[in-house]
Order: structure tokens, then sequence, then C-alpha cells
């Protein structure tokens, strides 16, 4: 029996048992008619093993189910089988997996109704990835029965469970300032309505982010140079130009006497004044004209 023909994924996921069955009787038609022949009515015998001819293809057949097979009841199910009989391990897989058996819908009804309570998450960013979990269960559900698993009211409850508790208080925040009514509303609606302040979260988180951004590249404040540093603000201000002796802040001095240049020498510096200015000539300051 070749290994590398039967279907090359591990069945983790018992949900695509149909699909997986598909394969592997694909499969058994190219390794022997005696296989091949017993598969099929396995899978449509419900209460009792099969009477089959294949008996050298037993054993391998179950190593290929125990190899293939990775979900952990259904691997169980595989190794408890006696005299490692792979075409019974086939039928008690398909009884018990089979989405239009009784026990697998009540299995897949039950499991649908205990997710909430076991994968509520605590934080925004893990309720997408968990919200189409649920969603694809109930998608598959609703495939193989042609029903609903839960009914709308039901599917809201749900929705409450998987969030976390600070965002379903959000939610009803929500609803409540748009004056809506809870009662009203679908699970769809209920679910875009929490999907639409995850993603004001996630936006509000982008714009915080890009203000701290700018906030780190402003400009540090103009300091004096290290020299300057030492010096008092007179000095400095003398250093720049705008001293008391440049005649850019300071008055001139009132003359007593009288030079050649103007009406007198300035000797006033008590108001900052400039020595010896006059009419002749104005001494030129850093911010004279």
């Amino acid at each position: 029996m070749d290994a590398r023909k039967i279907y090359p994924a591990y069945l983790k996921d018992m949900g695509r048992w149909r699909p997986w069955t598909e394969r592997v009787l694909r499969w058994a038609r190219m390794q022997s008619a005696d296989l091949h022949a017993a598969l099929p009515q396995a899978l449509k015998s419900h209460s009792a093993p099969v009477s089959h001819d294949c008996s050298d293809e037993l054993v391998l057949f179950w190593a290929h189910l125990e190899d293939r097979i990775k979900e952990p009841e259904a691997a169980g199910i595989v190794k408890m089988v006696r005299g490692d009989d792979g075409v019974e391990a086939f039928r008690q897989l398909n009884n018990r997996f089979d989405p239009q058996t009784a026990l697998t819908k009540s299995h897949r009804l039950k499991a649908i109704q205990k997710f909430p309570g076991k994968n509520g998450v605590k934080k925004n960013v893990d309720v997408p990835a968990v919200l189409a979990r649920f969603e694809d269960l109930l998608i598959k559900y609703y495939e193989d029965y042609e029903s609903e698993a839960l009914s709308d009211d039901l599917k809201k409850e749900a929705l409450k469970e998987l969030i976390p508790p600070a965002l379903a208080q959000t939610v009803e925040d929500v609803i409540m300032f748009r004056n809506m009514n809870v009662d009203t509303l679908s699970a769809a609606q209920v679910k875009t309505l929490v999907m639409e302040r995850i993603a004001g979260d996630v936006q509000d988180q982008v714009i915080g982010m890009s203000v701290g951004q700018v906030e780190s590249h402003k400009p540090a404040p103009q300091q004096l140079p290290a020299q300057e540093a030492e010096w008092t603000k007179a000095e400095w201000a003398n250093s720049q130009g705008y001293g008391p002796q440049q005649g850019a802040i300071g008055k001139n001095g009132k003359g007593k006497g009288k030079d050649e240049k103007g009406k007198g020498e300035g000797t006033d510096w008590s108001k900052g004044g400039q020595a010896g200015a006059g009419k002749g000539e104005h001494p030129g300051g850093a911010c004279s004209f």
C-alpha cells in the first residue's frame, strides 16, 4: 500500500470528515479491489461490522488511519479497535463523525453551545479571530444539517460572552446613545457594532502613535553655548550687540561741554548713554539705522 497516495493533509478537524473519506475511497481504489469494496459498506453500516475479504490490508489501512488522524477523540477510536482492523475503525469513525448521524449532530450542537464559555477573550485585539472561529462552526453546522444551531437571541448572548466585558459595556452604551433597541437588533448588527468599536480603538491608537512621534521630533529649546552659559545676562547681551554701551538699548547721556563734533561730551552713564554723542555724528549700534 502506497502511503503517498492517501489524502496528504492530516485530519485535525473532524468537521471535514466527509470530504476526507471521499479522498480515502479514491485512494483505496488504487490499493486493492477488496479494500475498495469494503469501505463503502463500512460507511453504510451503523450497527455491526461488515464482512469483507481484505484481510491482508486491514492492519496496513489501520496504520494509515492512526498516522493521518490527529484529532484526539478520533485517534482514540482508532487505537481502541480490536485486532487493528482498519475497516472496522473506518466504520466506527464514520458513525461518530458523519454529519448525517444523530450522534454527530448532537455532539456538534453541544460543542457550539459550549464554545462561548470556553473561548471568551480578554483583549479587544483577539476578538476578530474568536468571532471568526465561532462563525465558522455555525456555517458548517448549517451546511451539514440545513438548520440553524442557535437562535438569533442565543447568538447575541454568545457574542456577549466571547468579547471582553469592557467592550460589551461600550457596545451597550453605543446602542443606548444611538437610541437603538437591543431586542430588535439582529446578531449580525450587534457584531457590526462590535467590529466598529474595535476599528475605532485601533484608529485611536494609530493617531496616538503619530502624535507621539511628532512630539518626539520637536526641536529642543535653544540654549546658550557652553561658554556663554557662564556669562551673566548683561554680558551675553553685550556680546550680541544689544548692550547699553552699543546704543541699541541705552540712551545717550546729556553733554556738559562742547567739542568739534557735537554739543558736548556725554558723561552720564547711569542711563546707559553713549559718551560723546552729539548732533554731528550718532554712534552706530546693532539695531540703529
